[in-house]
């Protein structure tokens, strides 16, 4: 394998990976991946580098990563650095994500380190779940090299409040200097700033109502997309709803890529998520004309989402109300009005040139709380 990809080049790396990507094994992808490193200048002064998990399913973590290195990319005139993404050395090896389209290539956290040996900057972005792996694995094996580096910092990509609870924020803040970027309005606030003792900068998240394809009430099925995150109460809902709906097709999102989701999105009349509830499933089921149903979390919901009939305070309402709303909200006159007012707060929230915005402000160092 490692013979084939040499011969088809990385010249054109996207083309060396489209011929040789049904054999890749992991002795492959390692070679793949220092192929394509050694097309960087190995004298290179500036660096930033996101920490991206190593499995290859829809995440809407994972995308959000992506859609900030893809932004990141686009201001180099602004940081004049080079960006890479990367999975450091416990997690599953990984030369690109297959599940949605792009053109990026992930390589090896301690391979970009022990290849670039005269940085003078470097910035690291490390998600929230992943703060304790890094620590571990920078004292373990990076220490002699990130000393070497005279600008050296990090940044938290804080996606989810809840995952950031039992990781060691002081240990990465003793590595260097430290800041975080927010995904949710909700906990992008003074408090969260003073509790992580770090300076705080509102990002959100990629994408807004001119991103998607908006699909109108008469051109939808009786299709409800479920989300596929674990919940103990999950199964019996699932078929307390199908019970009191026969005629509605239920679908979990699992196993398929990104573009087959969003096709179901845009068929699908309901959306039902048991992740944080603004999650990626209840956004983008209203940016394609649907209709979203969660329970109330006060860490990732804004007070005005408690004014729409289908966030429920809690999961007792939730199942006994849904299958009744489902039938109430199935008539036109109904269903457009409610559709609007849904759509009318979360494109409040999420605008994707404002992201872009905030973004290119975190890079010239203008934080929300510095």
């Amino acid at each position: 394998m490692a013979t084939k990809i040499a011969r088809a080049g990385w010249t054109d790396p996207r083309r060396a990976y489209q011929r040789c990507r049904a054999g890749l094994n992991k002795r492959s992808i390692i070679f793949a991946q220092r192929a394509l490193l050694r097309s960087y200048d190995p004298h290179l002064k500036r660096l930033i580098i996101f920490i991206t998990p190593g499995w290859n399913e829809p995440r809407g973590g994972v995308r959000s990563i992506v859609s900030i290195y893809e932004e990141t990319k686009k201001l180099h005139r602004l940081h004049q650095s080079k960006a890479l993404l990367c999975t450091i050395a416990d997690d599953e090896l990984r030369l690109k994500y297959t599940w949605f389209k792009n053109r990026h290539y992930i390589l090896q956290l301690a391979d970009v380190m022990n290849y670039f040996s005269e940085l003078e900057e470097m910035l690291i972005h490390v998600p929230e779940c992943y703060i304790d792996r890094f620590v571990a694995m920078a004292k373990a094996e990076l220490m002699d090299t990130l000393r070497r580096i005279p600008a050296l910092r990090f940044n938290i990509l804080l996606q989810n409040i809840d995952l950031i609870q039992d990781q060691d924020v002081e240990a990465l803040k003793s590595l260097g200097p430290t800041t975080c970027t927010t995904a949710h309005q909700r906990y992008s606030t003074v408090e969260t700033r003073a509790s992580l003792g770090v300076p705080l900068h509102h990002l959100s998240v990629c994408g807004g109502a001119a991103q998607y394809r908006y699909v109108r009430y008469r051109k939808k099925e009786g299709l409800m997309i479920v989300s596929a995150d674990e919940h103990p109460e999950k199964k019996r809902i699932l078929d307390t709803i199908a019970a009191n709906n026969p005629h509605l097709v239920v679908r979990v999102i699992q196993g398929i890529k990104y573009t087959e989701y969003l096709r179901l999105v845009g068929k699908a009349k309901w959306c039902l998520t048991f992740g944080e509830g603004l999650d990626h499933y209840f956004i983008e089921t209203v940016f394609c004309g649907g209709v979203s149903f969660a329970v109330y979390n006060d860490r990732f919901f804004t007070p005005e989402f408690k004014t729409l009939e289908t966030v429920y305070d809690n999961l007792q309402q939730l199942e006994e109300k849904i299958s009744t709303d489902l039938l109430r909200l199935d008539h036109e006159s109904v269903f457009v009005p409610y559709q609007k007012r849904q759509f009318e707060i979360v494109s409040n929230i999420y605008k994707h040139a404002e992201y872009c915005r905030n973004v290119g402000e975190f890079y010239r160092g203008n934080y929300s709380f510095p």
